[in-house]
């Protein structure tokens, strides 16, 4: 990629039978392009792209501008295939460990049969599993056989229920508040983990397929599309397995027989810690795609597509971040602890008081106390215990239970999705006008169904449309023209009001000047006295002083 002269290119590509490489081939020793045209790779992640999946060291030429890379087709993928199974309420998949996960369900069914005729129907809290039952079994026979042992011991005529039946009211009443906002702050996160995390990644994946399928044309890039689209299913997998094993790195030998990555790439993957590795493709991504933006910007593109790979790989590796944060961060235990406390305490006082009522209603033959005490046995364990249940399951939604993430479903439909994105992105009707416009120099090869008189007002058309061209030519060289008069009239008015401050400036001055040496004037006159003289004499008579005379003092 990004060349225009000839230069030889060696990968290291496995065999798409299973082959390894010979050990003292030279694509064993090195996985980095050897091109006069590409810098050394800063890092061992980085070094491994663009991989290959070829049998051996393929050479590659450039030979036109329009034409780029020449590569052979990567071998096919054996690609997961997901098997479902429709049942009588939900539709079931089977995942990559084989367990059944709720896909979708019908909510009609719900609805038109009720819940209690569908209780033992797969999927139900009553078939989550065996300690639930376990659970509200044990519950129910330690209350019956309390409620008897009561009425064989002692005599329950005379007893009074009133203390427990307010216990069991109080705990009913705070209990359920409690549960509630535990049970709220369970499904936001389950539903954040969803969207924020594992939808955000998988919806950046999409993304960069359509934005990839949508500018890059030509088969000179088929190479580069299929590499990423590799990438993208190689890092949603190494995503899931991070987040369900135990162990601090990744398997993912089964990715190389496969071919979604090289030999060499299954090394790396398995050097960095289960988290990273999932993020390590999404480097491989962005630079493949920077070597696929050189070779678009060389033949007339826009660098701006570089800055939308960028922020598709960003989101990708932010949602994964968050789904990991989300599944590697707890709750508190101690809240966790006391929610659980909680429900068996009041399991165990809700027991009790079914046990001390039936126990009366027995002595007293009392049937409907007894049958309503039974109920209320059996349902208040299995709310409350079942929502407990309910919370640990979505509390790992990455596991083999029944309510996790079909993630393998999710796998597949992104697969599809950049499948159709790359695909068919060279289907838009606009490309056949564009390659008829280049092949006949005259806009009319795609013209082979019109008559004669279509054909004619369609070039009467492009005459109109070129003339059209030509006018907004002229138009844009006006605006400039018009433009650079604007500036200079701005240049000379800003000129002007130069002067005018400057001139502004020495008025002041003046003013101030003026000013003081008129406050001087009259600090002199008012140092003058006028005082009185004894004598008259005739020139004061003459000059009118009548009697005074001027001194200084």
């Amino acid at each position: 990629f990004g060349s225009r002269f000839d230069c030889r290119v060696e990968l290291p590509w496995p065999s798409p039978r299973g082959g390894g490489m010979d050990p003292g081939s030279p694509s064993e020793k090195s996985p980095q392009l050897r091109a006069s045209n590409f810098a050394s790779a800063s890092s061992a992640v980085s070094h491994a792209v663009p991989p290959s999946h070829h049998e051996s060291v393929v050479s590659a030429k450039w030979v036109g501008d329009s034409t780029g890379w020449k590569y052979s087709s990567l071998p096919p993928l054996h690609e997961h295939a997901v098997t479902e199974e429709k049942g009588f309420v939900a539709t079931w998949v089977f995942g990559f460990s084989g367990s059944a996960k709720i896909s979708r369900y019908d909510l009609s069914m719900l609805v038109k049969h009720g819940a209690i005729l569908l209780a033992p129907a797969r999927g139900t809290i009553f078939t989550l599993g065996l300690h639930i039952n376990w659970e509200v079994a044990w519950w129910t026979v330690v209350g019956l056989a309390s409620s008897i042992t009561f009425s064989i011991v002692a005599d329950m005529s005379n007893v009074d229920p009133s203390g427990v039946e307010a216990l069991v009211g109080y705990l009913n009443q705070c209990v359920p508040i409690i549960l509630a906002v535990y049970v709220h702050t369970s499904m936001n996160r389950w539903w954040q983990l969803r969207t924020r995390g594992l939808g955000r990644a998988l919806t950046a994946s999409v993304n960069m397929c359509m934005t990839m399928g949508a500018v890059f044309q030509g088969p000179h890039y088929s190479y580069g599309k299929d590499l990423i689209f590799r990438y993208i299913i190689c890092s949603i997998i190494l995503m899931h397995r991070a987040l369900r094993t135990t162990e601090a790195r990744i398997d993912c030998t089964d990715l190389y027989k496969r071919h979604y990555i090289n030999k060499k790439e299954v090394q790396m993957l398995r050097s960095c810690p289960k988290f990273q590795a999932a993020m390590v493709p999404w480097v491989w991504i962005l630079r493949v795609a920077n070597e696929m933006v050189k070779h678009f910007v060389q033949n007339g593109g826009e660098w701006i597509v570089l800055e939308q790979f960028q922020h598709q790989c960003a989101a990708a590796r932010d949602g994964m971040e968050m789904a990991i944060t989300h599944a590697s961060t707890q709750l508190p235990f101690s809240y966790l602890h006391l929610i659980a406390f909680m429900v068996s305490t009041n399991n165990v006082i809700v027991t009790v008081k079914c046990a001390v009522k039936l126990a009366i209603a027995f002595s007293s033959g009392d049937i409907q106390t007894v049958i309503a005490e039974v109920i209320f046995l059996i349902v208040m364990p299995l709310l409350f215990h079942g929502l407990v249940v309910i919370t640990f399951m979505l509390h790992d939604p990455f596991g083999t239970d029944i309510l996790d993430f079909p993630i393998l479903s999710y796998q597949v439909y992104v697969a599809n999705c950049c499948k159709a994105a790359l695909t068919f992105g060279s289907g838009c009707p606009t490309a056949p006008w564009r390659e008829a416009h280049e092949d006949d120099g005259n806009g009319m090869g795609f013209t082979g169904g019109l008559n004669e008189s279509d054909r004619l007002e369609l070039a009467s058309l492009v005459a109109s449309s070129s003339q059209l061209e030509s006018v907004i030519a002229d138009l844009h060289a006006q605006t400039d023209v018009l433009f650079q008069q604007h500036e200079e009239v701005a240049a000379r008015v800003q000129a002007w009001s130069t002067q005018i401050t400057q001139a502004d400036r020495k008025v002041s001055e003046t003013e101030a000047a003026t000013r003081t040496m008129l406050i001087r004037t009259n600090s002199k006159k008012s140092a003058l006295s006028l005082v009185p003289l004894e004598d008259e004499s005739p020139l004061s008579s003459w000059f009118g002083f009548g009697g005074c005379s001027v001194r200084r003092p």
